[in-house]
């Protein structure tokens, strides 16, 4: 895609930018002020940004774009945080906050994957629940903020808020429903393999007894795994013979990633505690 000659002088322009920085705090009150101004131009159907210099209006559109992807967010004011918005955000939301916490209740540090992996699974709660506008922001600067309509009744609000801090889950099932294992009781960890000729996600195992004794008995057959109960992948065991690693195959590395993403946020060892302001 070849670049318009408006766009090469908004990448000009702000190239000569001077270099800032913002704590994460500072970033997330400048999207919340710039979301408000997309909402209003939005309202009143204007297409133009009316904000002084051609370098302003440059630098508005790489904040808003960078904090509404989906993902780490690192963008020209320095720092990173996982940020993402969806939906026709409306202009009155209210905040919903969560301190992530060990299962013994002690503070805990996300690295930037665990933050790209709770982001995700929050995500895919709030849209298997239907909530379609929302937005997630999550930093270890404060605490994991989620943004919801304040058209939610009081009741809507307390059952949003179980569904968010329910403790992940993944569990491996046969074709009746039996459960024949956890993940945390068979998995140690996930990841994306990028070295054998067609997309696969590897998992390397906790418990590789257990999981041969399973193998075994449901050999040439497809076994379900679900994450907070939703199949996310039925794959059909080829070998009772492994090692400490396994592998699904995916039909592209797009497919791999996100199968990925979901067993790591089923895997998930933290718990998220209500930030209840007085």
């Amino acid at each position: 895609m070849e670049w318009s000659k408006e766009q090469k002088e908004i990448v000009n322009e702000l190239s000569q930018l001077p270099a800032f920085s913002l704590t994460s705090q500072q970033r997330y009150d400048m999207y919340q002020q710039i979301q408000k101004g997309v909402l209003q131009l939005r309202k009143s159907r204007k297409r133009k940004l009316v904000l002084g210099s051609m370098a302003g209006v440059a630098a508005a559109v790489v904040l808003t774009v960078g904090l509404m992807n989906q993902g780490m967010t690192t963008n020209l004011i320095g720092g990173s945080q996982y940020g993402y918005a969806t939906g026709q955000m409306q202009e009155d939301m209210q905040t919903l906050e969560f301190r992530v916490q060990t299962h013994e209740g002690q503070p805990m540090t996300l690295t930037q994957e665990q933050q790209i992996v709770l982001g995700t699974l929050i995500k895919s709660r709030l849209d298997a629940a239907g909530i379609v506008d929302h937005s997630i922001h999550i930093s270890n600067d404060f605490p994991v903020r989620v943004g919801v309509p304040t058209t939610y009744t009081a009741e809507q609000i307390v059952q949003l808020k179980q569904l968010i801090t329910n403790p992940p889950r993944l569990e491996i099932q046969d074709n009746d429903g039996r459960l024949l294992a956890t993940g945390r009781d068979l998995f140690e960890s996930v990841r994306v393999d990028t070295v054998s000729p067609f997309p696969a996600v590897t998992i390397k195992l906790r418990d590789m007894e257990k999981f041969q004794l399973i193998a075994k008995e449901y050999l040439g057959q497809s076994l379900a795994i679900f994450v907070d109960s939703v199949k996310v992948y039925d794959p059909v065991v080829q070998t009772a013979n492994v090692n400490d690693e396994i592998s699904i195959s995916a039909r592209s590395e797009e497919d791999a990633k996100n199968l990925a993403l979901r067993l790591q946020a089923g895997l998930l060892n933290l718990t998220l505690e209500e930030v209840v302001h007085p």
